[in-house]
């Protein structure tokens, strides 16, 4: 490791209580190599393992969402490999960061991959400070967990996607931002408009 670098290791072993009682159980691992921690320009790399077990729930809840379930049963297993590439730079005295997030179920002999590319230009985590952002994204059908994957977006899998958004940092604690979602389900014509406004307050 290198005198401006760090490495991170986390390891778990959780319970994701999907709103009902069940027996469903997630292990993970991430491993992670940060160039230039804290420095206006610098890199990371995440590669991350998730492997979910004892899902038979999901179905007769009606969490099966958008993954694909035959019998009663969820078609494919969840094993998921993610690989996360990070930039950031600092572009006319705004903070830059790029992302690319890249998904492969290896429990779905199918439908496997997801992929999400993002921009986000300034940060409202901090006071009086603008943020400006893109994210695209393409997710597959069993790429994903359905009930486990991002809120913020009405179609969890099966599914493409463009959100740009702006918000603004009031103070150290209060912070606004305004969503727009352009989404469109696999085998569907037409696109599914949303706006969303999220109010975070931190202490």
């Amino acid at each position: 490791v290198g005198d401006f670098d760090g490495m991170t290791v986390i390891v778990g072993y959780f319970a994701p209580d999907f709103l009902y009682e069940d027996d469903a159980r997630l292990a993970a691992a991430q491993v992670g190599y940060h160039w230039r921690e804290g420095a206006p320009s610098g890199a990371s790399v995440l590669l991350s393992y998730l492997h979910f077990d004892d899902l038979d729930g999901l179905v007769p809840e009606g969490l099966s969402r958008t993954n694909r379930v035959s019998a009663g049963r969820l078609v494919s297993d969840f094993e998921l490999l993610d690989l996360q590439l990070v930039a950031r730079t600092e572009w006319a005295d705004w903070p830059l960061e790029l992302r690319l997030d890249l998904a492969r179920n290896l429990g779905a002999d199918d439908q496997d991959d997801a992929a999400r590319i993002s921009a986000v230009l300034g940060d409202r985590r901090q006071p009086q400070q603008w943020e400006i952002g893109l994210a695209a994204q393409r997710i597959q059908r069993d790429a994903v967990l359905a009930a486990a994957s991002e809120d913020d977006w009405w179609f969890h899998s099966f599914a493409r996607g463009v959100m740009p958004w702006v918000g603004y940092g009031f103070n150290e604690h209060l912070s606004l931002r305004l969503a727009a979602f352009e989404e469109r389900r696999d085998e569907a014509n037409d696109s599914v408009r949303r706006y969303l406004f999220d109010l975070q307050a931190r202490w």
